[in-house]
């Protein structure tokens, strides 16, 4: 009886390919999931009419959004789902791409939310029903936000 080591690779290489990609298929049902509960909860806490209450319930629910794609990305072994580039593989990476593009919504959407808290008044399409009138004494000026830091004002 001969054992045909071509086949039993074969037939692993097979079996591994289709676990990748029931990995993939789950993490962009995963990640897109986020990105669906990301846009609605900007629509309906953040959107064109705006209140103070709403947008400070939307921040941890934001933070809850990138950690939960931190936590998908980081729990699947593929290389198909690998965090990196691949220097091997020429082939363009979807999954990591659509992960670095949801996580960095994530962040514009926290610091957008916090630059509309920080400003409590209503210019232009910025509407706040909580201060629906202008500023100008107070908040004629840009608004400065970078991650982990205090929304500034500069005129």
């Amino acid at each position: 009886m001969s054992f045909d080591f071509r086949a039993k690779i074969a037939s692993l290489h097979r079996h591994l390919e289709k676990r990748d990609h029931e990995l993939v298929v789950r993490y962009e049902r995963t990640l897109r999931a986020q990105r669906d509960r990301l846009e609605r909860l900007m629509w309906t806490k953040v959107g064109v009419v705006r209140n103070g209450k709403d947008m400070q319930q939307a921040i941890p629910e934001i933070q809850d959004i990138r950690e939960r794609i931190k936590r998908a990305s980081g729990s699947v072994s593929s290389p198909a789902l690998d965090s990196r580039p691949s220097t091997l593989d020429p082939r363009y990476n979807a999954p990591w791409n659509e992960t670095i593009n949801t996580e960095n919504l994530s962040l514009i959407a926290e610091m957008l939310t916090r630059s509309a808290l920080a400003r409590e008044e209503s210019r232009g399409s910025h509407y706040r029903s909580d201060f629906p009138y202008r500023d100008d004494d107070l908040f004629q000026k840009h608004s400065l936000a970078q991650i982990h830091k205090e929304i500034a004002f500069q005129d």
